[in-house]
C-alpha cells in the first residue's frame, strides 16, 4: 500500500511522556512532507499525462513515417516509370530530329548552289555595270576637261562663277559615285 499526503497528514503518535519528541515539530514536519508529497505525486501524474500524449504523438509520427515510406516508394516507381518513357521519347524525338536535319541539310546545299550561281551572276553584271560606268564617268570628265564652261558661253549673260560652282560640284558627286562603283 502506497503512502499517501492524507496518509501522513492524518497519522498520529502515540505520547510519551518522558524524552519525546514535541507533537507540534512532528506535526509541522507531518504536514511539510504531505505537502511535498502531494506537489510530487501532482507532478508525476502531470508528467505521466505528458509521456502519455508523447506516446500517442510518436504513434502518430510512426504512422506519417509509413505513410512517407510508402509515397516515397510510389514517388520512386513513378520517377523510374516517367524516366523510361522520357528515354523512350528522347530517342524517338532524336532520331526525327535527325531524318528532319538530313534533310535541311540537303535543301540548305541545294539552296547554297542557288545562291553561288547567283552570286555569280550579279559579279559578272557589277562587273559590267562598274565597268560601263567608268567609262561613261571618263568621258563626261574628258568633256568636261576640254571644253570648260566659260569658253563655250563667253558674253552671254550667265553668271560664270555660278556655272563653275555647279560643274565642279557635279565633278565632285561624279567622282564621290565613280569612288563608290
Amino acid at each position: 500500500m502506497k503512502l499517501t499526503p492524507d496518509d501522513i497528514s492524518a497519522r498520529v503518535f502515540s505520547s510519551r511522556i518522558v524524552g519525546g519528541y514535541s507533537p507540534k515539530e512532528v506535526t509541522a514536519f507531518l504536514e511539510k512532507a504531505a505537502r511535498e508529497l502531494d506537489e510530487i505525486l501532482q507532478e508525476n501524474q502531470d508528467l505521466k499525462a505528458k509521456l502519455q500524449e508523447k506516446d500517442s504523438q510518436l504513434m502518430g509520427y510512426k504512422e506519417r513515417e509509413d505513410l512517407l515510406r510508402e509515397a516515397i516508394t510510389t514517388a520512386q516507381q513513378t520517377a523510374k516509370k516517367m524516366q523510361e518513357q522520357a528515354e523512350q521519347t528522347a530517342k524517338e524525338t532524336v532520331e526525327e530530329a535527325h531524318k528532319k536535319a538530313n534533310l535541311i541539310t540537303q535543301d540548305a546545299r541545294d539552296s547554297l548552289k542557288t545562291v553561288y550561281q547567283d552570286l555569280s551572276n550579279l559579279r559578272r553584271v557589277h562587273i559590267q555595270l562598274k565597268n560601263t560606268m567608268k567609262a561613261v564617268l571618263q568621258s563626261h570628265q574628258d568633256l568636261l576637261e576640254q571644253d570648260p564652261v566659260h569658253t563655250l558661253i563667253p558674253g552671254m549673260g550667265v553668271n560664270e562663277e555660278e556655272i563653275e560652282d555647279k560643274v565642279e560640284k557635279t565633278l565632285n558627286e561624279l567622282s564621290r559615285a565613280k569612288d563608290l562603283l
